[in-house]
């Protein structure tokens, strides 16, 4: 790969789905509410303090992980709405998918980039003039993140039902303390159809 790398910069301003916005709005919104219903209450606070902890969880990465814009000049700058902007070297490019594009140092976030195209134009652009080379663009990445997503999405159905069934059978009655119950039977075992489900799309997309 050729070291020389243009000056000439070009600017990429993402656009994003409108799911992505109502997820911005729902998610504080969420977290407020289940944090004040935990504390008005004296019952199913414990279960109301973990729904709370996912909201907060998913409210963060939602306002984190969003890109504003990314500028490619000698080197790739990212720029986000909340933390500082991450520079990278082209040479820290390991590969491009279709959710993420992974680096040496992190991953850059594409989820729901709706103009994820013109990105990748970019991309390609950069590769012709020796920025980047082909290896970097392989799209193994997004092999990897179409298997994962749909596996994930294999294993969803079948890990509820098994949950379920054996919450219904279980001792424990189905209030806020076997909800609670219900995942810690339903997380294993998604993690163990997902991984089925994702070793048998592998073998037959090979």
């Amino acid at each position: 790969m050729s070291d020389h790398v243009t000056t000439d910069e070009s600017i990429f301003v993402p656009r994003y789905d409108y799911k992505h916005y109502v997820a911005l709005i729902a998610g504080p919104i969420m977290l407020v509410t289940t944090v004040w219903l935990a504390t008005v209450t004296d019952r199913n606070r414990l279960g109301l303090y973990l729904c709370a902890a996912f909201f907060g969880l998913c409210t963060v990465v939602l306002f984190v992980k969003p890109v504003r814009r990314i500028r490619f000049g000698a080197r790739i700058s990212v720029h986000r709405y909340v933390l500082r902007p991450r520079e990278f070297e082209y040479a820290d490019i390991l590969d491009i998918g279709v959710m993420s594009i992974k680096t040496k140092r992190g991953s850059i976030s594409l989820y729901q980039m709706k103009n994820a195209d013109e990105l990748y134009s970019l991309f390609e652009e950069a590769m012709r003039r020796g920025a980047l080379s082909e290896e970097q663009v392989a799209g193994t990445l997004a092999t990897h993140e179409v298997l994962s997503w749909a596996a994930a999405s294999y294993a969803a159905v079948p890990s509820i039902v098994v949950a379920v069934v054996l919450v219904w059978a279980s001792p424990i009655p189905l209030n806020m303390d076997g909800r609670l119950s219900f995942l810690l039977y339903w997380i294993p075992i998604y993690c163990f159809a997902y991984l089925i489900a994702k070793r048998i799309i592998s073998r037959e997309s090979a």
